[in-house]
């Protein structure tokens, strides 16, 4: 049906001016009867397109004086100071960033190492009074090497978890999506 419609289109003129003129002139016949002057129906038109050419004129003067009003239409291109400045002032805002989240991670890295160590520092406590009270046992303190291991897998999660939990809920979606698309 589609492509019928296609080659219909493609047949006749997208704007039949001779039928919408043959038209207008039985309107205008029947309206005035045989006193009806075609010329007149051609001034008309004559007229339309006058008229649809000043108003095109018209929208591409303003469109001109648009872009020459600073402010308004299309932005000034700033010169090439102006660029050099704002690539400086991008530099500097990055290296700024930058800066913050390295300070935050050695700040979490030290707080986790810190708190890694203590945790440490609690099992040789705990080890060293059973070791004290079963030194004939032979028995070696339980937690001697965990000062030095780093932070522990759940330090790391509670440290990171917001990215964590996006990296599930992206990872479900994902999968979600997946599934439906193999289901078409």
């Amino acid at each position: 049906m589609l492509i019928g419609l296609l080659r219909l289109k493609k047949a006749m003129p997208l704007m039949p001016e001779d039928a919408i003129r043959g038209l207008r002139l039985d309107l205008g016949v029947a309206k005035e009867g045989s006193s009806f002057d075609p010329r007149t129906l051609d001034r008309q038109d004559a007229e339309r397109r006058r008229k649809k050419e000043e108003a095109k004129r018209e929208a591409q003067e303003r469109k001109k004086q648009q872009a020459k009003t600073p402010g308004e239409g299309s932005p000034k291109k700033p010169s090439y100071r102006e660029l050099l400045r704002r690539t400086a002032q991008r530099r500097e805002h990055l290296g700024s960033l930058h800066d913050e989240i390295r300070e935050r991670s050695d700040k979490e890295s030290l707080k986790s190492e810190a708190q890694g160590g203590v945790a440490g520092l609690k099992e040789k406590l705990r080890g060293a009074g059973r070791s004290a009270g079963d030194a004939d046992a032979g028995d070696a303190p339980q937690g001697s090497g965990a000062g030095h291991e780093g932070p522990s897998a759940g330090d790391f999660v509670a440290a990171r978890w917001k990215p964590l939990a996006v990296l599930g809920a992206s990872a479900a979606a994902g999968a979600v999506f997946l599934r439906e698309l193999t289901k078409r």
